[in-house]
């Protein structure tokens, strides 16, 4: 065996070894489908909600998403847990989940669990996501070696398709793969773009520009838009504000939509363009810090974030609020809680689904369709995305050499999608 092949270096539990755990005797909850299941092993990937699998040695969990981990509970006590360290810290944290069920692996170290070399890889989604490759040796009847690759939740990009552990010559059997966004409207901007333009737009806000002013370069639009609205609490007149507009720009606040986990370096970028601190809550502090205390995950780019993180709203012009919360209602209360601190409230939701026709790797300010909830908030979509694009699953599935492609989210489009995937890559069968 190569010396770079380690056994499991963390957790009660030995990789190379059969768990001993009790196993709860309840059946599933319902019947786990095949792409939760790693083929002709005895390992399952992100299926907590289907209870105890029968015949599974081993429950792998890609990330710290609700949607990954759901149905696990601090009772779990059905087998040994992999994942990585920042997502084993999770789930001690938050979920309770009894230390003694979870294995930690590294990033990019082979690692023997239960005689299946796993390597994981960085998936660039969300702190502590992790693309799997299982490394299958020849069983006694005879079968050949297998190599399957299961990319979790990721957004594709050349640190994968050019990754030594994934480039040809390596042949895969089966990718299991994220297609959330496997449809040719889904051809959104690249993560760099977006965020030079969140730049763009805060450096502009910083001037004294109104996002109706930096969207379409004309102030006479804005005077128009604002005359239209009225204002949340402090009647003014639409002429008022923007002759007033120059002269003293409003102090505004502006509220980033986000996650548990995720969409840090949209927050950080916001937050760097308007030199402002963080608000967060206390719960997100102490997440950040134990994904900081994890050396392996982009260490230097945490301590930046961690710096500039405050549990004093009036010390932040950016605050961090859940995803969810970005609702018109929400903020209108917002703005009133805060009223002797801030004057406008300009909401930012990063999700890819806020997308609405391609537009290419390009994004400019220009690009923005903001929604005008009032004179004083204003919601600005941006096709931020940690999913991969359409053209970056085509880049991805065209660079790898691979036989079959198992979607994992689009379960129910297999037939569209299997022969999306042989028109790019005649690998596929």
């Amino acid at each position: 065996m190569n010396s770079s092949v380690k056994s499991d270096v963390k957790g009660s539990l030995k990789a190379d070894k059969q768990p001993d755990a009790k196993i709860d005797v309840k059946r599933p909850k319902r019947s786990i489908p095949p792409y939760k299941m790693i083929w002709n092993t005895t390992f399952s990937m992100d299926a907590f909600s289907f209870g105890v699998i029968p015949n599974c040695t081993a429950y792998f969990l890609s990330h710290f998403h609700s949607d990954h981990y759901m149905g696990l509970t601090s009772k779990f006590n059905h087998g040994p847990i992999y994942c990585t360290s920042i997502t084993a810290a999770l789930l001690i944290q938050e979920l309770n989940v009894d230390p003694s069920m979870i294995v930690s692996l590294p990033l990019e170290i082979p690692t023997v669990v239960q005689g299946i070399t796993v390597t994981l890889i960085d998936a660039n989604h969300c702190p502590g996501a992790a693309i799997f490759i299982f490394d299958v040796p020849p069983k006694k009847d005879g079968s050949k070696s297998m190599r399957y690759l299961h990319t979790g939740d990721f957004r594709a990009s050349r640190v994968h398709s050019e990754h030594p552990l994934i480039k040809p010559p390596n042949h895969f059997d089966i990718v299991y793969l994220d297609d959330t966004y496997c449809k040719p409207s889904h051809t959104f901007p690249s993560q760099i773009s977006i965020l030079n333009c969140i730049n763009d737009l805060c450096v502009k806000l910083l001037k004294g520009d109104t996002v109706a002013q930096i969207v379409s370069g004309n102030p006479l639009k804005d005077f128009v838009l604002v005359h239209k609205r009225q204002t949340v609490d402090r009647p003014q007149t639409g002429l008022n504000k923007w002759l007033n507009h120059k002269s003293k720009a409003p102090k505004f606040l502006i509220v980033v939509g986000s996650y548990l986990i995720g969409k840090e370096r949209i927050i950080l970028k916001v937050a760097e363009s308007l030199n402002s601190k963080i608000y967060v809550t206390t719960k997100y502090i102490s997440i950040i810090n134990e994904i900081r205390k994890m050396k392996i995950y982009n260490c230097q780019s945490n301590d930046t974030l961690t710096s500039r993180l405050t549990t004093n709203p009036s010390m932040a012009n950016v605050h961090v609020v859940q995803m969810n919360q970005l609702s018109p209602e929400y903020l209108n209360d917002l703005l009133i809680k805060y009223k002797e601190i801030f004057s406008d409230i300009i909401a930012i939701r990063p999700t890819g689904w806020t997308h609405r026709k391609p537009s290419g790797n390009s994004f400019k300010v220009n690009n923005l369709q903001p929604k005008y909830v009032s004179s004083n908030i204003t919601i600005v979509p941006i096709p931020y995305s940690e999913h991969s694009s359409f053209e970056e699953l085509k880049m991805f599935i065209q660079s790898i050499n691979v036989s079959k492609v198992i979607p994992t989210v689009n379960v129910r489009d297999v037939t569209r999608l299997n022969e999306l995937f042989k028109s790019w890559n005649p690998t596929v069968q």
